[in-house]
């Protein structure tokens, strides 16, 4: 086999592919037994490149990727994947510049991009977030809004998830078309398994379980494999961990894919695994930070020097301080903020210290601040979230307000609505439920929970005809997604209203609900 000088995909895909299958260095000693007498041609050098990077040798992989970005562009993308793994945010910041400079219309450089500038400057990151809602029709604006709306910290909304998968189809991506179509499928509370995630390299719909993604993906960017543990995930497949499996294989040294992890709690523990069964270095204690719970991040900062004053090693430093002294602790969080710039990873860290310290009224000046710098940012939410929650345990105190707000600002992210509505569920507070209900269903109006807390509203109120539908639609969904715990709490209620209702004008809607009861 050999490859052409100009294919350092089909290059770059042989590399993660014997990294996969744990024969890397016998691809190594192919590629130099085989181009023996061209070891200088790029091709040759991006492939060493690549495969140092896949070893983890952040190192001698900057070196070699930095040697050959000139004549290969590509390289650049891996050089800035090196060094944000490095740590080192201001030369991963150059180099997805040159990457993206050469490769303008490449959604998934816009992504790396915006991931590294959003951990650099939070002020050029809010810049990049404001482009997501854009309507500019230039394929480089275009490329940009894709990469900031898959991994900057914001919140989009149905409506807008829908525009931007059209959009990917303007350039040509079917890899951001899958991931946008199944997020707005996962916003509005639709079924994500309705979504055949396609193969970027051809464009083909996935045929089935047994579509080895590994074989067809293209290399340089991992959407597919992402969007595929999105979907299984969220539908409690137990695929999704082997789909992580392979997808942290292929792309082991890209932060993001353990960020994904993260998520859910089977993704989590397969991460955890995978990191826990390999031999402790620098690159893993980096990846590591992602994954870590508070208490543990005392355990990684040995993986930084002190010289590192990287966005990821202050971060883990002050995490392990606020989890031995939280009033020391946040201290440190919060002066980090007072030098510019600064980036997520900062606000995230001293929103944590605050809490830690419960002191409600620093968090909501935080929020306030933080909504002057980027008001496009899930941050401000997160912040007058947290103010919300430490504000509860005082009586008086104006955290349903906060949540209120927090929800309003990721325009009724279904998570954040049903966090509250459960809260509100618990109380029996049917006033405060129906006014996060109504927004709330108008963004996913096909969730399980927010429809069966609204059939039961209307159950409890003696509207049986109307409560119905709200709880058939809940039931259907929460088996289409196995959500057992909304499952369970639906039927009760379902049953109920069956019983009830008499009306012949709702014959057809007490069939529906009696078949989904029965599990047909």
């Amino acid at each position: 086999m050999s490859i052409a000088a100009e294919d350092l995909e089909g290059m770059e895909l042989t590399m993660r592919c014997a990294h996969a299958q744990r024969v890397l260095p016998e691809a190594v000693a192919w590629v130099r037994s085989s181009y023996g007498k061209r070891l200088d041609a790029p091709v040759v050098q991006y492939a060493l490149g690549v495969a140092t990077l896949l070893r983890g040798e952040l190192g001698e992989a900057r070196k070699l990727l930095d040697k050959v970005a000139p004549n290969a562009p590509a390289a650049a993308y891996h050089a800035a994947v090196a060094a944000q793994l490095d740590d080192d945010v201001l030369a991963a910041d150059r180099w997805i510049s040159l990457y993206v400079k050469a490769n303008p219309t490449e959604p998934a450089g816009r992504a790396l991009q915006t991931e590294i500038v959003c951990a650099l400057d939070l002020v050029r990151c809010n810049a990049a977030l404001e482009m997501v809602k854009s309507t500019d029709d230039d394929d480089a604006a275009i490329a940009r809004r894709l990469g900031a709306a898959l991994a900057g910290p914001v919140a989009v909304s149905r409506t807008r998830l829908g525009a931007l998968a059209k959009d990917a189809d303007v350039l040509g991506s079917p890899a951001f078309n899958d991931a946008f179509t199944v997020a707005a499928a996962l916003r509005e509370g639709s079924d994500p398994a309705i979504v055949l995630v396609r193969s970027p390299r051809s464009g083909r719909p996935e045929p089935g379980p047994g579509v080895d993604l590994v074989r067809l993906a293209r290399p340089t960017a991992r959407v597919p494999f992402a969007t595929r543990v999105v979907q299984l995930a969220t539908l409690g497949d137990p695929a999704a961990p082997t789909m992580f499996s392979r997808m942290s294989a292929l792309f082991p040294t890209e932060l993001s894919t353990w960020r994904l992890a993260r998520r859910w709690d089977k993704t989590a523990v397969a991460a955890r695994k995978e990191l826990e069964r390999a031999a402790f270095t620098r690159w893993r204690g980096v990846v590591a930070t992602a994954l870590a719970r508070s208490e543990e991040s005392c355990e990684l900062i040995g993986a930084f020097a002190w010289s590192d004053r990287g966005p990821i090693a202050t971060s883990t430093r002050a995490r392990c301080e606020i989890a031995l002294d939280p009033a020391r602790g946040r201290k440190i969080a919060d002066a980090r903020l007072a030098v510019t710039p600064f980036g997520a990873l900062d606000v995230e860290v001293a929103i944590e210290g605050e809490a830690a310290v419960k002191d409600a009224a620093a968090l909501e000046a935080l929020a306030r601040t933080i909504a002057k710098i980027a008001p496009s940012s899930t941050l401000v939410a997160s912040a007058l979230w947290a103010a919300g929650d430490v504000a509860s345990a005082v009586p008086g105190k104006k955290s349903h307000a906060l949540w209120a707000e927090a929800l309003a600002q990721t325009a009724y992210d279904p998570l954040l609505a049903r966090r509250l509505l459960q809260k509100y569920v618990d109380l029996k507070d049917v006033p405060r439920a129906k006014t996060v209900l109504a927004p709330a269903l108008s963004e996913a109006p096909n969730d399980a929970f927010l429809s069966g807390v609204q059939g039961e509203i209307l159950l409890h109120e003696g509207k049986v005809g109307e409560a119905l539908p709200f709880l058939t639609r809940s039931c259907v969904l929460a088996r289409a997604r196995k959500e057992q715990d909304v499952l369970a709490n639906t039927l009760v209620s379902l049953n109920a209203a069956i019983a009830r209702s008499k009306a012949a004008a709702d014959k057809s809607a007490r069939e529906a609900g009696a078949k989904c009861a029965k599990g047909e």
